[in-house]
């Protein structure tokens, strides 16, 4: 009797790990299998783009906080507002993730990221600095460095390209010599480029000659 009672609680734990996944549950198992079953259907529905679908059932989902799955409830739901470019409701959801698991190196990420989108890039090189302090994963550290990376080039383009809207051609020169020097990058060609024209615009043929040609390189 008392083996068939510990075989049966072995295979209940067995059952019931998984739907819960293996987390220490916060309120009733109910009411976590629930909102796990909302998080796994969110996860579907964001994979097929329905971003709309997904937000809908994650905040199903965060009307039970606090659970097991509350940092994750909120880190998906600032990737959903970040894929409706809603930055700054995807701020919000990305804090309250960290609310619940401060210093989650995924939700650190992703926050950068809503803020690179949302050319908000001093914040974005703050988050990804803490993320690299906090990090010891190789794997998250190093797409933290790349993603400092991009938002260096592209930070810099984007105001470079302002400068030269507004004819302050030095100026922008500046901002394009910071961009390229993370070069090889996917904006080298549009970098070199676009200095080569502030160039030929304040009369320096000579060198806007050679900007042109890394730009074709």
């Amino acid at each position: 009797m008392v083996v068939r009672l510990f075989l049966l609680l072995v295979i209940l734990a067995a059952v019931l790990a998984p739907l819960c996944d293996a987390r220490n549950l916060v309120k009733s198992y109910e009411i976590e299998n629930a909102v796990y079953g909302m998080c796994s259907q969110a996860s579907r529905s964001f994979v097929a783009r329905d971003y709309n679908g997904a937000k809908a059932l994650l905040q199903q989902a965060a009307a039970y906080d606090p659970t097991s799955y509350s940092g994750q409830v909120h880190h998906d739901l600032a990737s959903c507002y970040r894929s409706l470019k809603d930055y700054g409701q995807a701020i919000v959801e990305a804090d309250l993730a960290l609310k619940y698991e401060p210093g989650d190196e995924s939700t650190l990420y992703t926050k950068a990221l809503i803020y690179y989108d949302g050319n908000n890039f001093d914040q974005a090189m703050l988050t990804l600095e803490t993320l690299l302090n906090r990090s010891s994963d190789s794997r998250w550290r190093d797409m933290a460095r790349n993603l400092v990376k991009d938002v260096s080039v592209y930070s810099n383009l984007k105001r470079a390209s302002d400068s030269v809207a507004c004819k302050r051609d030095s100026e922008a020169i500046t901002y394009l010599e910071k961009a390229a020097k993370f070069d090889p990058s996917k904006y080298s060609a549009k970098i070199h480029a676009m200095e080569s024209f502030a160039l030929r615009r304040l009369g320096n043929a000579s060198q806007a000659v050679k900007e042109g040609q890394k730009a074709l390189a």
